[in-house]
């Protein structure tokens, strides 16, 4: 039977932001989890050309969404303190 995405909201430490992360069991292919940011364009891109973070790892990597989570973290805070020029 084929499992439907899983959704997960992580918080930075100050439980003052999220990121929302889909997960996805044996996608692409058997034995491997997908992983991808939900959302995260709206908010780093301001209604320009989005972006979110995808990433694939083997099943037994069971933490990989939490560096993905880290990264759009990063992502965000470098978008509010980039200057546009």
């Amino acid at each position: 039977m084929e499992q439907r995405p899983q959704a997960t909201r992580l918080w930075d430490m100050p439980r003052e932001r999220f990121v929302d992360v889909l997960t996805a069991t044996d996608c692409p292919e058997s034995g491997l989890l997908l992983h991808v940011t939900v959302g995260l364009s709206r908010d780093v891109t301001k209604g320009q050309t989005g972006v979110e973070l995808i990433t694939t790892c083997r099943a037994t990597f069971t933490e990989v969404h939490r560096g993905l989570a880290q990264a759009a973290f990063a992502l965000r805070a470098s978008d509010e303190t980039s200057v546009a020029g």
